[in-house]
């Protein structure tokens, strides 16, 4: 595994508390030596009955910036699906 692909609905304005449990567990295992081979990079593609997604990527944000995982984009929104398969298809 070369990268990370976070998706997740979006409730109340933020993921859903299994992703936030998944990626607090991450925490640990990410920062140990040799990572397990996985570099750090990461996007995140949601969707969300509304529009204001800035919540969840100022959440988004903090766990770039902290576990030190580089930002390769996101797609948020409902309907976005081609653009999703493409951004996940120029990850390498």
């Amino acid at each position: 595994m070369k990268s990370l692909v976070f998706a997740s609905p979006i409730h109340f304005g933020y993921f859903t508390a299994q992703l936030k449990a998944v990626i607090d567990r991450m925490w640990v295992w990410f920062n140990l030596p040799n990572h397990f081979g996985v570099t750090k990079k990461m996007v995140l593609i949601s969707t969300a009955r509304g529009t204001d997604f800035s919540m969840a990527l100022d959440q988004y944000g903090i766990y770039s910036k902290f576990m030190g995982w580089e930002d390769l984009g996101h797609i948020l929104g409902a309907g976005k699906e081609d653009e999703a398969r493409q951004l996940g298809a120029s990850i390498r």
